[in-house]
């Protein structure tokens, strides 16, 4: 564990208080009392893992209810917006894959319990990042081999930290093992295929890239949900991902695919815009 303090180090940002002038601007801003309370939770996450202690699950539970009633009442877009203007690097993508994930559950009516698991798993998903260096992280340009091989091993650290430190449902620990696995195999970090693959992780994966692709950097412009979408349909198309769950996180964000994959592939040809309004 020492070496994750040390590690730590490097996202020291997602442990340091927010001025009282920044929480009351944040505050302000649609969906910003939700976005400060998942904020301190996935800091509370971060100092939990470097000090070996025990998460309050139930914080997180209440987090998740309050990014869900937001997103229902304004929006998922409007609420991806008030954290891209105020959060950036790694903290910013693990709000922003939350935002994602309930606006995917709210847009798709799922269960409170399923909605509620989708979420939690959304702020837990990349505690084990708290052991990769900043520099790796953040770097803007392609990762070499070895630098890839350490950013392979955020998966299963943060699984482990959660098994032993906090109560939660084995799909949510299995969507934070496995939210980077692939269909096809080339996943990591155990190559499951398909039948292997759980419904919640596979929603959760598809989150995962769609945020990836609407968040902000200062080496990259946040792109629009239409773009994300045609990335996560290659990548269905590719089967690296669900199709079911990439049309219905489409369909949340006001982007309309085919019904299947099948009738996607025979569309390819006419353009995918998102409707207006």
């Amino acid at each position: 564990m020492s070496e994750l303090r040390r590690d730590l180090s490097s996202l020291a940002e997602l442990a340091t208080p927010i001025p009282p002038a920044k929480r009351a601007v944040i505050a302000a801003a649609p969906g910003g009392k939700s976005a400060l309370s998942a904020g301190k939770a996935i800091a509370g996450l971060f100092q939990g893992l470097a000090g070996d202690r025990p998460i309050d699950s139930d914080m997180i539970t209440h987090s998740s209810q309050e990014v869900l009633a937001d997103v229902s009442a304004i929006g998922g877009e409007r609420w991806l917006d008030t954290v891209r203007e105020h959060h950036e690097g790694t903290f910013q993508h693990c709000l922003l894959v939350a935002g994602v994930a309930a606006t995917y559950a709210t847009r798709n009516g799922l269960n409170p319990y399923i909605a509620a698991s989708l979420v939690n798993a959304a702020l837990l998903h990349d505690v084990g990042k708290a052991s990769i260096p900043q520099q790796i992280l953040d770097k803007p340009g392609k990762l070499t081999e070895s630098e890839f091989a350490v950013i392979k091993r955020h998966p299963r650290l943060g699984y482990d930290y959660l098994k032993s430190h906090a109560e939660l449902p084995e799909a949510v620990l299995d969507a934070v093992l496995h939210h980077h696995e692939a269909l096809d195999g080339s996943g990591y970090p155990d190559g499951l295929t398909a039948d292997r693959i759980a419904p919640l992780t596979r929603i959760l994966t598809v989150c995962d890239v769609f945020a990836a692709n609407v968040e902000q950097r200062s080496y990259k412009s946040a792109q629009p949900a239409s773009s994300a979408v045609m990335a996560l349909v290659d990548m269905a198309l590719r089967s690296r991902v669900d199709y079911e769950a990439v049309r219905r996180l489409a369909s949340a964000f006001d982007v309309p695919l085919p019904g299947t994959l099948e009738e996607l592939a025979a569309s390819l040809s006419q353009p995918i815009r998102a409707r207006a309004g």
